[in-house]
């Protein structure tokens, strides 16, 4: 987030893989965007070796200004 790791999950299956991770306020940007950026490494494959995309379906943060 902003060029800061928040954090990883090891995609072992297909399907949603829910998953939510605590972002520090020093990684959200008070005035302007906050740019979230996905690195794929390794991306699951099902049995027949197709490898599968990852869509980020939500994202969301309250910024308490502390």
């Amino acid at each position: 987030m902003n060029g800061n790791e928040v954090g990883s999950l090891p995609l072992f299956k297909d399907g949603m893989n829910e998953i939510c991770f605590p972002v520090p306020a020093k990684f959200i940007t008070q005035n302007g965007f906050t740019i979230v950026d996905m690195d794929v490494a390794n991306p699951y494959k099902d049995p027949a070796g197709n490898e599968l995309g990852v869509v980020l379906m939500r994202a969301g943060s309250e910024y308490s200004g502390r």
